[in-house]
């Protein structure tokens, strides 16, 4: 009789232990969505203005930096629009959600419209919304640039990631 209860104890012991989570020896923190996609990415920017093309794809880099919240900021510098005619030093859109989605892709989007103001073209009204897996980056950016009076303009970029993030 003792060796059967012995037996039992043993068996829900097991059972319960099985359910725990994995052990994580060394205390490390785990990495999260926003850091699992940190890092440079070198591609190609299309840009639509009311959904025409306005030129060639340009080569561009991207950056997104994981901040301590789970969040990425993305940013873009030295972006020229219409062979120079408009250039932005800096471009950041800030406290993106980054999640980790069943296929193993993450997903970064702002939360809602975003309203960023630059010198040579006032008030623009942006989201974001993105994919990232295996180190491919696909974003799209749709910005409403308050000179435009309703007309959008749509920001698409494709890229690998050429580093990851600096620490």
């Amino acid at each position: 009789m003792k060796k059967k209860i012995f037996a039992l104890i043993a068996i829900m012991a097991f059972g319960f232990a099985s359910c725990q989570k994995p052990e994580n020896p060394n205390n490390e923190p785990e990495t999260t969505p926003a850091e699992l996609v940190a890092g440079v990415y070198d591609g190609q920017l299309s840009i639509l203005l009311g959904g025409f093309p306005i030129g060639d794809p340009t080569d561009q880099q991207v950056e997104l930096i994981a901040g301590d919240d789970g969040t990425v900021t993305l940013s873009i510098t030295d972006l020229s629009v219409m062979n120079g005619e408009f250039t932005f030093d800096q471009i950041s859109l800030e406290g993106c959600p980054a999640t980790e989605n069943e296929d193993g892709s993450i997903s970064v989007s702002t939360e809602g419209t975003v309203t960023l103001t630059f010198d040579n073209v006032g008030n623009c009204d942006i989201d974001m919304t993105g994919s990232i897996k295996d180190g491919e980056a696909v974003l799209d950016l749709n910005i409403a640039p308050e000179m435009l009076d309703g007309i959008t303009v749509t920001a698409h970029f494709e890229g690998t990631r050429s580093e990851t993030a600096t620490e």
